[in-house]
């Protein structure tokens, strides 16, 4: 019997799974020969953002839809976020006006690109604070 080749696959686009580049892409990468990794964001709804280059980070898709977040019970456009700000994001299509997705989103570049951090519960705050505090203590070193 001859010896099966590992995959190897040049692109992945892949979806569903908050922080894909920092949970995943080391072992995807070892499982399918170092294929670059892309994530894009979606729902039934429709696809909202997608990464353009190979810098972890989401462009929204402003062209198609009207995307705010809900941030200390205020409402604002999504491209209103400065970075490091975060909200829950509400996202109008011409089938679901202003439904709330249930997800948080992070700001990486001023109203630029963003990061799903997860689902709105207590349990995305908590991670969103323990992740500020890593980085202000690795600053330290």
């Amino acid at each position: 019997m001859k010896a099966r080749r590992p995959l190897s696959l040049q692109v992945m686009f892949l979806a569903g799974v908050p922080g894909i580049h920092w949970a995943y892409t080391p072992s995807l990468r070892k499982l399918y020969g170092g294929a670059d990794i892309f994530e894009v964001y979606g729902a039934a709804e429709g696809s909202f953002a997608s990464q353009l280059t190979l810098e972890p980070g989401l462009a929204p898709m402003y062209d198609f839809y009207v995307l705010e977040v809900e941030a200390g019970g205020k409402t604002k456009m999504l491209h209103e976020l400065k970075a490091g700000q975060s909200g829950c994001l509400i996202a109008s299509t011409p089938l679901a006006p202003r439904y709330r997705m249930g997800d948080v989103v992070l700001c990486l570049k001023d109203g630029v690109l963003f990061r799903v951090v997860g689902r709105k519960r207590v349990r995305t705050r908590v991670l969103m604070a323990a992740e500020k505090v890593a980085r202000a203590l690795s600053a330290l070193f």
